[in-house]
């Protein structure tokens, strides 16, 4: 990190050139593409019992076991009063005014470019709320990924819960996807559009009959 820091710092402050600068430096065999155009912003998260994580750390930190409802990318972090307001607000408040701060992101060109004639897209394991499910809801990756009609696209479960997907199964992981892909409702994708193959641990109990039902895909 404060490699990257440093080569961001050199770079102009731009993402998407410390990433090309830096994939040299580590002389990666492979390409690797930022999903947006670089646009810096924070994220913040609404439970669905309302209770507001003001932060990415927040998010990935300890937390009740409520599940997270809704993602938002602010263009600036939030102060400690904005979010004193915020949760003295109803919960419907709170969430159309989170709604109204929060900032669509485009597809990088690189990025679209690829998922747009890649012949395998794996969705990988990882922090889902932090930083897999905001990627996914990135202007132009459910539109490429949903034209590549050739593609295997391949969903890889989570084998255990973090603080921030409490008790959630690998259909809850499928579903969750398909959504944000779909940009929680701006688009209408089939999720045989997105997915083709899930990769599940086998001791999640009934995985395959509850995916192959909700998904049509195992």
């Amino acid at each position: 990190n404060l490699l990257m820091t440093g080569e961001y710092l050199l770079q102009g402050e731009s993402f998407n050139a410390m990433i090309a600068s830096f994939s040299r430096f580590c002389e990666s065999r492979g390409r690797v593409l930022n999903v947006t155009e670089g646009e810096n912003l924070f994220l913040v998260a609404l439970k669905q019992d309302g209770t507001l994580l003001e932060s990415e750390a927040k998010v990935v930190g300890p937390q009740n076991r409520a599940r997270i409802k809704g993602l938002y990318l602010i263009p600036e972090p939030m102060s400690r009063a904005e979010a004193e307001g915020l949760r003295s607000l109803s919960m419907e408040e709170r969430e159309r005014e989170l709604e109204r701060r929060h900032v669509a992101v485009h597809v990088g060109e690189g990025a679209r470019e690829a998922l747009s004639t890649a012949d395998v897209i794996i969705y990988a394991p990882g922090t889902q709320n932090s930083s897999l499910l905001p990627s996914y809801l990135t202007v132009g990756v459910g539109e490429a990924i949903a034209a590549n009609s050739t593609a295997k696209k391949i969903f890889v479960s989570n084998i255990r819960e973090d603080h921030e997907i409490p008790e959630a199964t690998a259909n809850a992981l499928v579903q969750s996807c398909v959504r944000h892909l779909n940009r929680r409702g701006d688009l209408s994708h089939p999720s045989e559009r997105y997915i083709t193959d899930v990769f599940a641990h086998r001791d999640i109990s009934n995985v395959e009959r509850q995916t192959e039902r909700d998904t049509g895909c195992v």
